[in-house]
């Protein structure tokens, strides 16, 4: 499965990871969002996906990256804020990084029940993966 993501060329953080970047950023990015005021279901937070909601309810988001499953998804994300947006991502040092995820499941146990984690799940909009099975293919500038 490939997934679609944008991250720091640095150190791979995402865009609303403050590790990613400085404040100025994300200031930025909350007042892009702020001015052409998207609905949310356009962007809806993990507890807002039927799917994801469930790995918040596990506590194992932390494992987890964002993504898409299409690059035309990816895009359509962003496309939403103004198009500057992408323009400020390139400069503050991002790109879209192509992961090809392996399809794994893991058997644990959380607060004593039993649970199988997936490599990767997608969601309504969005798709999250977790890194330990995937590879880095390909990367594309903004």
């Amino acid at each position: 499965m490939l997934i679609y993501r944008v991250e720091h060329k640095d150190n791979g953080f995402g865009p609303y990871c403050t590790e990613a970047c400085n404040i100025t950023f994300l200031e930025i990015l909350e007042k892009a969002r702020m001015e052409h005021m998207f609905a949310d279901y356009e962007h809806p937070s993990p507890s807002d996906d039927a799917v994801l909601k469930k790995l918040i309810y596990k506590g194992v988001m932390s494992n987890y990256h964002f993504g898409f499953e299409t690059l035309e998804d990816l895009l359509s994300w962003w496309y939403v804020y103004p198009e500057h947006i992408l323009n400020i991502l390139r400069d503050f040092g991002f790109h879209i990084a192509v992961y090809d995820v392996e399809e794994h499941t893991e058997h644990c146990f959380i607060d004593g029940e039993e649970h199988y984690l997936y490599s990767y799940y997608l969601g309504h909009i969005q798709a999250v993966f977790n890194k330990k099975y995937a590879k880095l293919v390909e990367t594309m500038e903004l």
